[in-house]
Formats: C-alpha cells, sequence, structure tokens
C-alpha cells in the first residue's frame, strides 16, 4: 500500500469526522469509515459495488490509531472472494490480513447489508 497509505491519503476520501463507539455486534471496537468515490457514489439499488470500491476502518481508542483495515473489491462476482481484505497493526507495522476472501473476514462481512459492506458513508459528512 506503499506510501500513499502510509500518509493516509485516505483521508481526502469521504470519512466519518472521528474515531466513534463500535456499532452494535462489531468486533472492532471504536472505529473511523473513510469510503473512495467509487463505494459512496455507487447506486444503492446495485447489488454489488463497482471494481476498485474501498473502504478503510482506523479502530483504536483516545485519538491513537492501533488497527488500520482496508476492504477492496477487487474482481467481479459475488462472495467474498471478490473482496481484498488487509489489516495492519500500526505499533508493530506488521500485516494481519492481507488476501481475497479472508475467511474471518468474509464470515462476518457476510452479513453486511449490501455486498460485505456495513456502513455507508454519504457526502452529507
Amino acid at each position: 500500500m506503499g506510501e500513499w497509505f502510509d500518509a493516509r491519503s485516505y483521508l481526502d476520501w469521504n470519512c466519518e469526522p472521528a474515531l466513534r463507539p463500535a456499532r452494535d455486534g462489531s468486533p472492532h471496537g471504536d472505529a473511523r469509515i473513510c469510503q473512495n468515490p467509487l463505494l459512496v457514489e455507487s447506486d444503492a439499488a446495485d447489488a454489488e459495488f463497482p471494481i476498485g470500491a474501498a473502504s478503510v476502518k482506523e479502530q483504536g481508542t483516545a485519538g491513537e490509531i492501533a488497527i488500520v483495515s482496508v476492504a477492496v473489491r477487487g474482481s467481479d462476482g459475488t462472495g467474498g472472494a471478490a473482496w481484498f481484505w488487509w489489516r495492519r497493526n500500526e505499533a508493530l507495522g506488521n500485516v494481519l490480513v492481507a488476501d481475497f476472501g479472508v475467511a474471518e473476514c468474509v464470515d462476518c462481512h457476510g452479513t453486511a447489508p449490501q455486498d460485505f459492506v456495513f456502513t455507508r458513508l454519504d457526502d452529507a459528512l
């Protein structure tokens, strides 16, 4: 993900204003979500997001980012195998997840209201 990711360039996307408490049932803890225009501007009636639609989730407490997770729709088709999942421990700098169709991600996000995405941000944020 390189320099673009390390510079937190995704903050130029549509983002929640700050870390907020976890949503009911989320294992992620306090989080802030940022989504790119492909995801935000996608027609809500579409069953699947376009290839390249992406969401970044910062997780932490008291303003400290501990974990950053990324989900990118990387291919056509239905199911979690169409999504690339990536997660890094910011304190240690080690990548915890980096692959298509990661079982723990797919199992949980498979219950999302639309194409493995729980939270849809809009231009009103």
